[in-house]
């Protein structure tokens, strides 16, 4: 099936693109869900450790599909809150930590399920520096 019969066979998609809320010229990529930035920033160095991780994206994500996880430089789990939506913004996820991360290299992972149902993932490192 071509990608104009499957335009076509979309629910409303018309209805949509005359209204100007869909180019059909852009790239399918850009309509699924996809992280625009998370705090820290991935691949910064922070002086403090956070006691919180953050992932914005650039809609809100399924919960029930959203899963973050964290490991230190060993690999080890780090122990966190289950995943929760910001109430004032549904598109910004985060987990809670009991204390501020010690000074270490950290890899987030990340899985979450867009509203049309397409899984995404990826990981992220950051890293606390040491206290001088």
């Amino acid at each position: 099936m071509t990608a104009l019969a499957l335009l076509v066979a979309v629910p409303g998609f018309w209805s949509l693109a005359s209204a100007g809320e869909l180019d059909p010229e852009a790239d399918v990529q850009s309509l699924h869900l996809e992280l625009r930035s998370t705090v820290p920033a991935a691949d910064s160095t922070v002086a403090e450790g956070p006691t919180e991780i953050r992932l914005i994206f650039s809609e809100p994500p399924q919960m029930d599909g959203t899963r973050v996880r964290i490991v230190d430089s060993r690999e080890e789990l780090i122990p966190s809150s289950d995943v929760t939506a910001d109430e004032e913004d549904p598109k910004e996820v985060f987990i809670q930590f009991e204390d501020r991360l010690p000074p270490d290299e950290y890899t987030v992972f990340w899985r979450t399920i867009a509203q049309d149902g397409h899984a995404q993932n990826g990981t992220f490192q950051f890293r606390v520096a040491a206290a001088r």
